[in-house]
């Protein structure tokens, strides 16, 4: 039987997670007196941000030769800045790059588009808390979120570059009719993947959330831009509550980061606990 040797990376210097932006680039070769130039595999770019360790390739022994097999071919979403920042931050809690296929999620962000949205629309602070979700979506799974502005009806935005989430979603509530309400409770895109996490960027807990929860198909999760909570939270549902104030400064605030990621990943952390999705 071959030998196999895994080689992996871990961050230095006493730092438990590799900082942001940390890209590595790996040359494998062998070294030998007899062959000056011996053959090499250069393996792919791997941006390792926020992971705790990083398995890079694999080298099986065998009698006169080397099989080398990189243990990661997915190229990362370009992102932008904050949803990079986000992107890091899942992957440090979650401890990998991305979830193994059994475990991903689809991923939907709903935003409400009732007429008290309207100051958040505004402020950018909907399009900026989109943006970090689709960061945070890129380690759950790997598909492109389906991003929807709720009212009387569903209206889909768009689809786009998730590095270009941000404006194509502000242009998209720049002109968007605002109501009274929204339908929180709608029928959910079909997905290759037997889970789903849906995100609801609003400004109080929906009046028929509590039907929404009952909906097994999906994980309900509240994203709630307040000061403070406003409203109950239906059971069997997750909440975020986010200070408005607060979004614009993320970016240069990664412990607050952190701490948003890690409620936004609550029912995943939840789900791999009790060992399956309802």
């Amino acid at each position: 039987m071959a030998d196999v040797i895994t080689i992996s990376a871990r961050p230095g210097n006493g730092l438990v997670a590799f900082p942001q932006g940390t890209v590595l680039r790996v040359t494998i070769g062998v070294d030998s007196q007899n062959d000056h130039d011996p053959d090499r595999a250069e393996l792919r770019p791997m941006d390792v941000s926020g992971l705790h360790r990083a398995d890079l390739a694999t080298v099986t022994l065998g009698a006169d030769s080397l099989e080398i097999a990189a243990r990661r071919t997915e190229v990362d979403v370009a992102l932008g800045e904050l949803a990079s920042l986000a992107r890091s931050s899942a992957r440090g809690i979650l401890r990998t790059d991305r979830l193994r296929d059994a475990e991903r999620y689809a991923v939907s962000i709903d935003v409400d588009s009732s007429m008290s949205m309207m100051r958040r629309f505004d402020d950018s602070s909907v399009a900026t808390v989109a943006d970090l979700l689709a960061g945070v979506s890129t380690v759950l799974g790997d598909v492109t979120p389906a991003v929807s502005v709720l009212g009387s009806q569903t209206h889909p935005v768009p689809e786009c570059a998730l590095r270009d989430l941000l404006p194509v979603l502000q242009g998209h509530l720049d002109s968007a009719l605002l109501g009274v309400g929204f339908q929180a409770t709608r029928a959910l895109p079909s997905a290759e993947q037997s889970r789903r996490i849906v995100y609801t960027i609003t400004d109080a807990v929906p009046a028929d959330f509590a039907a929404a929860t009952a909906d097994s198909s999906a994980i309900r999760h509240l994203v709630v831009l307040s000061d403070a909570l406003p409203g109950t939270v239906p059971v069997g549902a997750y909440c975020t509550v986010i200070a408005p104030g607060a979004v614009a400064t993320l970016i240069t605030d990664p412990g607050g980061l952190s701490r948003i990621v890690s409620q936004l990943l609550s029912p995943v952390m939840s789900d791999s606990t009790t060992g399956g999705f309802p």
